[in-house]
């Protein structure tokens, strides 16, 4: 959250990330628009769990994301 990365020994002992989509009434919303909604959530969590630290600012993230991403 504060821009700062794992050591190499906290990284060690990483077994990955995870999104958790829950909702209370499941007729809310379709699967198809929950999916849409957490694109860019699922991008940045991979950028952040597995990518090297590149982009520094939102913006440059944003534009690397929808080069290599399917759009939204």
């Amino acid at each position: 959250m504060d821009g700062t990365r794992l050591t190499a020994e906290q990284n060690a002992s990483n077994l990955g990330s995870g999104l958790y989509v829950w909702c209370d009434d499941p007729t809310a919303q379709t699967a198809d628009r929950i999916a849409t909604s957490i694109t860019m959530p699922l991008r940045i969590m991979a950028q952040k769990a597995w990518g090297p630290a590149k982009p520094t600012t939102y913006l440059e993230f944003a534009a690397l994301s929808d080069a290599i991403a399917e759009p939204i």
